[in-house]
């Protein structure tokens, strides 16, 4: 089965503005300060496929993605939220660099947790890498989204549909699996091959 991709934008409250309501897919945020937390108002904006990320150590277990970075979630708070996800029947999924993909997923395997979905963060990617990541990745921990852009690492790029760079919008754009958070629940438990992991997802291949 083919995987259809799809531009993600994903910001704060404090700039949800910016993103065009008819964007296809947006992520954003159901914990943090109020600057970050989306109201129903910003969620109710838009018309298409929504992400809701939990910024803190993983107090809302009803997010689609679980915020692992400084600052953020930890690799040990992936491993109990993501076991809170599967007791409600739900796939868990994580959003880290591209860095902290060998420690993470070490850890959930180390805690039992051995499926899940990738949101990987990657700024030396172009929107083409980005893309063939999501679209070559299986295995019990698939890539579906890819963060390729951000106010530091492309400055000059604009949001899509607005005459806005993403410095000035305070936006990231990632490519996304069409179909995801709304996918089917994985069925492997089976945990791969000790050092696949920074070997399978650093580089596009």
């Amino acid at each position: 089965m083919s995987i259809m991709v799809e531009p993600m934008i994903d910001t704060i409250h404090a700039s949800v503005h910016n993103v065009p309501a008819s964007a296809p897919k947006v992520a954003g945020y159901t914990t943090g300060t109020p600057d970050i937390v989306w109201t129903a108002a910003d969620w109710a904006r838009f018309l298409h496929s929504k992400v809701r990320i939990c910024q803190n150590a993983g107090s809302d277990q009803n997010a689609d993605v679980l915020d692992i970075e400084p600052g953020a979630a930890t690799n040990a708070n992936a491993a109990t939220w993501a076991r809170a996800r599967k007791t409600r029947g739900h796939v868990p999924s994580f959003y880290t660099s591209v860095s902290n993909l060998t420690p993470l997923l070490n850890t959930l395997e180390a805690a039992g947790i051995t499926s899940g979905y990738l949101w990987v963060a990657n700024w030396d990617l172009s929107e083409g890498e980005a893309a063939n990541l999501v679209t070559g990745q299986n295995g019990p921990f698939p890539v579906k989204a890819v963060q390729w852009a951000s106010p530091s690492s492309n400055p000059g790029t604009l949001v899509p549909g607005t005459g806005l760079t993403l410095a000035q919008a305070n936006c990231d754009l990632s490519v996304a699996d069409r179909s995801w958070p709304s996918v089917p629940p994985l069925h492997t438990s089976a945990p791969a091959p000790p050092g696949l992991w920074k070997s399978t997802y650093a580089s596009p291949g």
